[in-house]
């Protein structure tokens, strides 16, 4: 038998968007729900239109399929393909909105969300842009994330990257470790990155500068400082026409200090003490 797509209209609609919105933090928070390739659909599109984990692979989940092109299918819950074309280029949850709450998924599981000084409406029911950290524009495109001494850990994941609208990130005064992913290139809208620990614990990060982030070109405020990031500076680093503002002192970084660095014409804040950085500073930058 052909699957069937249920489209709901009027009142019984807004009753079961109500209800669909009661549902969401169930769907995306049981563990289990994870574990279903037809669930892992309703996560990604924030559970709107799926019920709950265990009805949404049932053998006969169609009444928990209904609304906005969601279908049963054999393997359970799945979304027409009209509905999909929408998920993928826009609408109230679609696009890059939904690419900002799998990133943002993936920080909270990646750091040990469970175990935030503050997660309020992560995971949770509440629109994204309400979530404990995260500014978004009048589009709901999340435009940035500052978590700073909540208790973090783990490593920053790569999805961070998808983030296409973020201008400012920080991630400040806690145990995040691992490397800076390289994805976070991907920013082109980046203006203040910061990942930096606080006098006198150092951030866990380390690893090297990745030289995709000297590609950024609105990059104005970048911080390293007060962490284990170490190497060279990135030759390419005066490609950061914008940059204003550059702190990287406390860290384990080394090697000779580029004459170039006096390219870097609107650089106003230079923090590189207790380095083994070595070299002369052009006259501006002292």
């Amino acid at each position: 038998m052909a699957s069937q797509i249920h489209l709901l209209t009027g009142e019984k609609r807004k009753l079961f968007d109500m209800f669909a919105t009661l549902t969401i933090a169930a769907c995306a928070a049981v563990e289990r729900c994870a574990e279903r390739t037809s669930c892992e659909r309703c996560i990604a599109a924030r559970c709107a239109w799926c019920a709950a984990s265990a009805a949404c692979a049932a053998p006969n989940a169609s009444a928990a399929c209904l609304g906005r092109g969601w279908r049963q299918s054999a393997s359970g819950c799945e979304v027409a393909p009209a509905a999909r074309r929408e998920l993928d280029g826009g609408g109230a949850i679609g696009g890059n909105r939904t690419r900002d709450v799998d990133a943002l998924r993936a920080l909270y599981v990646a750091t040990g969300g469970a175990g935030w000084a503050d997660r309020s409406g992560w995971l949770g029911p509440a629109p994204v842009c309400e979530w404990y950290g995260v500014g978004c524009d009048d589009g709901g495109a999340v435009t940035s994330l500052v978590l700073r001494a909540n208790a973090l850990s783990g490593t920053v994941p790569g999805e961070v990257g998808e983030l296409a609208s973020l201008g400012t990130l920080l991630l400040q005064e806690d145990g995040v470790a691992g490397t800076v992913p390289t994805q976070l290139g991907k920013l082109s809208r980046l203006s203040v990155l910061a990942v930096e620990g606080k006098a006198p614990n150092l951030m866990k990060l380390s690893g090297t500068i990745p030289t995709v982030l000297t590609t950024l070109p609105m990059l104005t405020k970048l911080y390293f400082d007060y962490s284990s990031i170490s190497g060279m500076l990135p030759a390419e680093l005066p490609a950061l026409s914008n940059l204003t503002t550059l702190y990287l002192d406390t860290t384990s970084l080394s090697g000779t200090l580029s004459s170039q660095l006096a390219n870097l014409g609107n650089l106003t804040y230079l923090g590189l003490g207790t380095t083994s950085l070595s070299g002369t500073l052009s006259s501006h930058l002292a």
